[in-house]
């Protein structure tokens, strides 16, 4: 126990600290003493709180690495995605590349690696995730070409079969001019996994975004086609997608952008 000369002490130095008296509580916080008056709570969180921060927007909206940019003229690339610390990559078919590859487009260049690669129909996954080199960030662009957006990532909950949906790709003769690569088709069916549409579509398109008219969310990208006829398009959607990479160790979002 304190002398009570020694506690006087204590008391004197406290004052001269300027106010609050604190002790640690069970937890090894400071708790404030009977007829103390605690700190002002600055809405700030505090050491053990992290503030939840925003990855930096590393993106422009005048890139060339875009939805519905050519994946060295073999293929046609989908969505831009971010990851928490910021670093962007570019989806486009499983099928496409393998892991490792490393890609170009013919406006930029070499662009980037192939860290994820997955085919697999069965399960309805057709996506590859390529991460962008950091001197090329300023070439990426999460607008789909000619279409806008996604505004979103489309729900299947909230899609319904008629409707109109928009694809952009790089398809053998129509991907030859830029009149006949944007087209319409009609929505056939979706789920939270895969989507099937009528819109024209042959090789070339494979991993090309496909948006709603309607709000411009995103569907899912171009995987394959159904019949010889080149007229039914079926691919995997944004949503699952999503899903599969962050199952896989992927934890990327995708980038937005305002419909046009």
């Amino acid at each position: 126990m304190l002398s009570k000369f020694a506690a006087l002490l204590l008391v004197a130095a406290l004052v001269a600290a300027g106010g609050a008296w604190y002790l640690a509580d069970d937890s090894g916080s400071p708790a404030p003493l009977a007829g103390s008056t605690p700190p002002p709570d600055d809405g700030e969180p505090g050491d053990d709180e992290p503030a939840d921060e925003e990855p930096p927007q590393n993106w422009t909206l005048t890139g060339r690495l875009r939805p519905g940019a050519s994946l060295g003229g073999y293929c046609t690339l989908n969505f831009l995605f971010v990851y928490p610390d910021g670093k962007l990559a570019i989806g486009t078919a499983g099928h496409c590349n393998d892991v490792n590859d490393t890609v170009s487009n013919p406006d930029v260049g070499e662009f980037g690696v192939v860290v994820y690669s997955v085919y697999d129909p069965g399960q309805a996954v057709d996506f590859a995730l390529i991460d962008i080199y950091e001197s090329q960030y300023a070439e990426g662009n999460p607008q789909v070409r000619r279409w806008g957006g996604p505004t979103a990532v489309a729900d299947a909950a909230d899609t319904a079969a008629g409707e109109v949906v928009d694809v952009y790709g790089y398809a053998v003769g129509a991907g030859a001019s830029e009149a006949t690569r944007p087209r319409q088709g009609i929505l056939v069916y979706d789920d939270e996994k895969e989507f099937h549409t009528d819109i024209p579509a042959w090789w070339g398109d494979s991993g090309g975004p496909v948006v709603m008219d309607g709000d411009r969310t995103g569907l899912g990208v171009v995987s394959r086609i159904d019949g010889g006829d080149g007229t039914t398009l079926t691919g995997t959607t944004v949503g699952w997608i999503l899903q599969n990479l962050h199952d896989d160790g992927f934890p990327v979002e995708l980038i937005t952008a305002e419909a046009l």
